[in-house]
């Protein structure tokens, strides 16, 4: 959320603790309370872009970033493949195992391009404990990277209309033999084998590549008519009217169901295959592994009435992702005063709103990929808030837009000016009850969300294409005398919603605003997670930006990327944000000043000096007492400026001693150790530094040891006092030292972090 809207959230909880209501509930409390509570919105994020790094940390990375995806309003995410591929670099659907999850060592890795099995299983039982859900992505069209060839009579087919024949039958040398020697029939015994195949691509003893269907083989009649029949796609293609085929496929799938803790598949390239053995799969995988499963296909066309036709034909026990939608944002987003009007013309959202899967971007249609369908960046933030924020559709976060796409030649920082997490988290809190459109201009749009007697905050959209918008919308006159901001601060005034509960609101040029109370509480209605003083930062999409690139996780950028993103933002310590936050408080409180600032202490909401050096050095008695880092002048308010003061040092010593050997390994007899110096402010200028012993280094050890040491003033004992002693000027060094000859203390890096209070 933004600055505002997080603060007054802030706020209303710390009022509720006082008072035990707000005026808000006072409102919902005077209307009849219905019986049946409003179902939550719910999100699904797709989990990876096509170019992150084969790094095959990729399991572990989700791992670390679930807290984050909750907290913004994300319920289930859709993984990558997780099968092994026919390379470690491949991203799935290049698929060669169904059994192997980065279990066994085949095709030149034990991990797949996204980790091992027990990483895999990990971020699922974490996921479970978070109350994120899991899909799988199952890729059942074909297999590739066969272990060897075999002979088999084929045809060629015409690849623009697979129905002629274009040859006389003739034996090729195929790769379709599959015996996946790795696994040793762990799981299942099945071997593929030409048989289990109705067509492939390429002959390995001319080496020519075509279509080639085997010989008293047919394809498949359940598949899309495009190109006569779309059966065949790529690689070797799986042969769903052989016995043994269908068998396999459907014990895999009780193995995964009873395997893994998964809550849905999105299966991929559905028009690729057969139909009926789909709906046999489903079925099955209802009666032996359970039903509530959710499930959604790839039907990749630009056609409401075939994608309807596959919905009826497959009993609407299935959901598709709304291709023409995306289409419609495309062309829309790159046309010159296109129609916002027509945005949902002819998408499946609109005729078919309970099995679309809405989506503004995913792994096929990002930037360089086969079916592109770019999206300008102005749009980007439209087009979500037109799936996140609507009644229909069940709509998917692409992982490219909300962490960036790592592509070398392309790469692109997160869209939405990085305002896609505000946008989610509006979905979860405020989008609900009756909609009502005011469609009725070519250029500007919006919408209402008016509330339910248990979510009765609403919102409002507006959005523009080409110059700043103005639209008089009816919000309900349950909010009259609320005043309304703009949740993603694009707009920086305010509207009073009239006696009769109409307000007009505005938005930028090529802009969307999302407008609702600035006095909403945002943890009303978010089931499972609160954000109180506790939680209170500045800029709150730096939670899950610092979780994913590892300043507060295990994980860091250097294990996981390339190199850090260019995009990162700055700390959220800044005094012009703090200043904000408290002018905030004094406008819209009736708090005074007393009460504000600690409220800020139990925030811990302070500025932060940092200092660090990772010059790696020698220190002996011989070199002298020298300070290895120093910070800047303390600055705060009050005469106890400092709050906490954090120490990071990482060193150790020459790793040998002709002392007492029972004390190697300890921190006894070690003559190698660090003090904190305090050098008084300018003002006080002629008194010698203040000392304090910090730690000491292991004794004869050459393994580096990382030390963090937090004193804080609110603390009793000499710690806290030492902090409550430092004053507005003074600066804090780190002092390696080492004392006798032959004792060396070798510092690899240290850190200083002062917190003080702010200057109001």
């Amino acid at each position: 959320m933004t600055l505002r809207h997080k603060k007054s959230s802030v706020f209303s909880n710390f009022m509720k603790r006082v008072a035990g209501t707000t005026k808000s509930e006072d409102k919902s409390l005077a209307r009849p309370v219905p019986t049946v509570p409003t179902p939550e919105n719910v999100t699904m994020m797709q989990a990876f872009e096509w170019y992150i790094p084969a790094d095959h940390q990729h399991w572990r990375r989700l791992e670390a970033a679930l807290p984050s995806l909750k907290s913004i309003g994300v319920d289930n995410i859709w993984i990558p493949p997780g099968c092994k591929a026919s390379s470690p670099q491949g991203n799935g659907y290049d698929i060669y195992d169904l059994y192997d999850l980065g279990e066994f060592d085949q095709k030149g890795s034990r991990g797949t391009k996204w980790g091992t099995k027990e990483e895999l299983m990990q971020l699922l039982e974490r996921a479970e404990q978070i109350g994120i859900g899991i899909y799988w992505d199952a890729v059942l069209n074909h297999k590739a990277a066969a272990d060897h060839t075999e002979r088999c009579k084929v045809v060629k087919v015409d690849p623009d209309d697979r129905r002629k024949t274009i040859s006389k039958p003739f034996e090729i040398e195929a790769w379709l033999g599959f015996d996946f020697p790795g696994r040793q029939n762990r799981y299942s015994s099945q071997k593929y084998h030409w048989h289990h195949f109705s067509g492939t691509d390429y002959d390995n003893k001319t080496g020519k590549s075509a279509i080639y269907k085997i010989v008293n083989k047919n394809w498949s009649t359940g598949v899309d008519t495009e190109k006569g029949n779309y059966d065949y796609l790529m690689f070797a293609d799986v042969d769903y009217s052989n016995p043994e085929v269908v068998a396999d496929v459907k014990n895999w799938g009780s193995w995964m169901g009873n395997e893994l803790k998964i809550k849905g598949i999105r299966f991929d390239a559905v028009k690729h295959y057969s139909e009926d053995f789909l709906k046999e799969f489903i079925a099955h995988l209802d009666q032996d592994v359970g039903k509530g499963w959710f499930f959604v296909g790839e039907f990749w066309k630009d056609s409401l009435e075939h994608m309807q036709g596959y919905l009826k034909r497959m009993g609407h026990h299935f959901s598709l992702f709304d291709v023409p939608l995306v289409y419609n944002f495309s062309r829309i987003s790159r046309t010159d005063k296109a129609d916002l009007r027509r945005v949902f013309e002819r998408t499946l959202v609109k005729h078919e709103p309970k099995s679309a899967v809405t989506f503004v971007m995913n792994h096929d249609t990002q930037p360089m990929q086969a079916l592109e369908a770019p999206i300008a960046d102005f749009f980007k933030p439209l087009g979500y808030a037109l799936i996140l924020l609507r009644a229909e559709g069940y709509p998917c976060v692409f992982y490219g837009d909300l962490y960036g796409i790592m592509n070398e030649k392309r790469p692109a920082p997160p869209s939405c000016a990085g305002r896609l997490p505000d946008l989610s988290l509006a979905r979860k809190l405020y989008a609900y009850g009756k909609q009502h459109d005011y469609f009725d201009t070519p250029h500007c749009i919006g919408w209402v969300r008016r509330g339910t007697w248990d979510r009765p905050s609403g919102l409002a959209c507006i959005m523009s294409n080409t110059g700043p918008g103005q639209k008089r919308m009816l919000v309900g006159a349950s909010h009259r005398g609320e005043i309304w901001s703009d949740v993603l601060g694009n707009e920086k005034m305010e509207v009073r919603i009239d006696d009769k509960g109409y307000g007009k609101f505005t938005c930028q040029g090529h802009s969307v605003s999302v407008w609702v109370n600035r006095m909403a509480d945002v943890t009303a209605t978010y089931t499972g997670h609160t954000i109180d003083a506790s939680r209170m930062r500045i800029v709150y999409r730096m939670e899950w930006l610092d979780l994913w690139y590892g300043k507060d996780s295990s994980l860091s950028i250097s294990d996981l990327a390339p190199s850090p993103p260019p995009y990162r933002e700055a700390s959220f310590h800044e005094e012009s944000d703090i200043r904000e936050i408290y002018s905030i408080f004094l406008k819209y409180t009736p708090l005074p000043p007393e009460l504000i600032l600690p409220i800020f202490d139990l925030a811990e909401l302070w500025l932060l000096l940092n200092a660090e050096n990772d010059d790696m050095i020698r220190v002996s008695q011989a070199t002298g007492d020298h300070p290895y880092v120093t910070s800047p002048p303390i600055q705060g308010q009050g005469k106890q400026p400092v709050k906490k003061v954090v120490f990071r040092i990482t060193s150790h010593d020459q790793g040998w001693s002709t002392n007492d050997r029972r004390l190697h390994g300890t921190h006894e007899g070690s003559y190698t150790w660090f003090e904190a110096w305090v050098f008084p402010a300018p003002d006080r200028e002629g008194k010698a530094p203040r000392k304090r012993r910090l730690c000491t280094n292991i004794h004869a050890s050459l393994e580096n040891q990382t030390r963090t040491l937090i004193w804080r003033a609110d603390e009793e004992g000499e710690n806290g006092e030492w902090v409550r002693s430092l004053r507005q000027g003074d600066q804090i060094s780190i002092v390696p030292l080492a004392r006798f000859p032959g004792w060396a203390n070798f510092v690899v890096e240290a850190k200083i972090k002062i917190y003080t209070g702010v200057l109001v």
